[in-house]
C-alpha cells in the first residue's frame, strides 16, 4: 500500500497534466451466402468480431470491438497531452512515455528529490 502512494504522488510530480483521447466507429454486418447476419469492426482493412480487443503498436492504440461498434484509445505515448517537468518534453519509446531534456534530447529528465 504505501509503495502505491508514492508512486502516486511520483507520477503526480513527473506528469502534470494527461488528457486522453478515443475515436469510434460504427459496427458493420454482412449477410453470408447461407442468410446468416455477420457482425464486425473493421481496423485498417481488417474485420474484427465483437468482443475482440487488440493492441496496434504503430499507433499506440488499444482497438476493441463490441455490438455497439469500434472503439481506439490512445495508450502509453499517445494517452494524450503530457506535460512533465519544467524544460523536458515526452517521447516515445516503444509506446511508453520517456522525458527527455529539450535543450539535450540525448539526456533523460532527472527526477526532482523529495
Amino acid at each position: 500500500m504505501r509503495s502505491w502512494i508514492m508512486l502516486l504522488a511520483l507520477a503526480a510530480v513527473v506528469v502534470e497534466e494527461v488528457c486522453g483521447f478515443c475515436a469510434s466507429s460504427r459496427v458493420q454486418q454482412e449477410i453470408t451466402e447461407f442468410g446468416t447476419i455477420v457482425r464486425y469492426c473493421e481496423w485498417r482493412g481488417m474485420p474484427i468480431l465483437p468482443g475482440s480487443v487488440l493492441y496496434d503498436k504503430e499507433s499506440c492504440l488499444k482497438v476493441s470491438c463490441s455490438e455497439f461498434g469500434l472503439k481506439a484509445c490512445g495508450f502509453g505515448i499517445n494517452t494524450g497531452t503530457m506535460r512533465g517537468p519544467v524544460g523536458c518534453r515526452a517521447v516515445s519509446d516503444g509506446c511508453q512515455v520517456r522525458f527527455i531534456r529539450a535543450d539535450d534530447p540525448t539526456q533523460q529528465c532527472q527526477l526532482p528529490d523529495k
